[in-house]
């Protein structure tokens, strides 16, 4: 019978694991869409979960060049659903369990009337015409990194929570 989720330490981090005695592939895709509802349920997210992610997002839009400030404008923090289909062509992005952030909007238009759809060349640096190498400004990875102590805590939180509940609810199964 499947038993769900065990939780394991990796060096500073908690990595959810599903558990080694699934018996076949139906238990498999049953523990891991299970596992899936229950880190897309809020209630499992600890507040300063999504106060760390908001802090995250902010700090982006500081590191982000603002010529016209419409792409640090453009950083938003979105919910992960299964049926939205997101349009991340020349956006940059970055996923953090069922959240992801992205820069970048190419249905809107800049003050200079381009579309804002240059996310991921102004995060990744790219090659002018010219021929020189604009080396890029990681607003993403430079958020990340300041605010990478608090978010691998809040992170683990959710983890041990998860792990909780799924070893409550295997209990109950027994």
């Amino acid at each position: 019978m499947a038993k769900g989720l065990e939780i394991k330490k990796t060096g500073k981090t908690n990595v959810p694991v599903i558990q080694k005695d699934i018996v076949n592939q139906d238990e498999t895709v049953e523990a891991l869409d299970n596992m899936r509802k229950q880190i897309a349920d809020p209630a499992n997210y600890q507040q300063n979960f999504l106060s760390v992610l908001k802090d995250i997002k902010e700090t982006a839009k500081y590191y982000c060049p603002k010529d016209t400030h419409a792409l640090a404008n453009s950083i938003r923090l979105i919910k992960n659903d299964s049926e939205q289909k997101l349009d991340k062509s020349l956006a940059k992005s970055k996923s953090i369990l069922n959240y992801t952030f992205i820069a970048g909007n190419p249905n809107k238009k800049n003050s200079k009337g381009k579309p804002i759809n240059y996310g991921a060349f102004i995060h990744d640096g790219h090659f002018m015409p010219s021929g020189r190498r604009y080396s890029g400004v990681p607003f993403f990875k430079l958020a990340l990194e300041v605010h990478r102590e608090e978010l691998d805590e809040a992170i683990d939180k959710v983890w041990k929570k998860l792990g909780k509940k799924f070893s409550n609810e295997n209990n109950k199964k027994k």
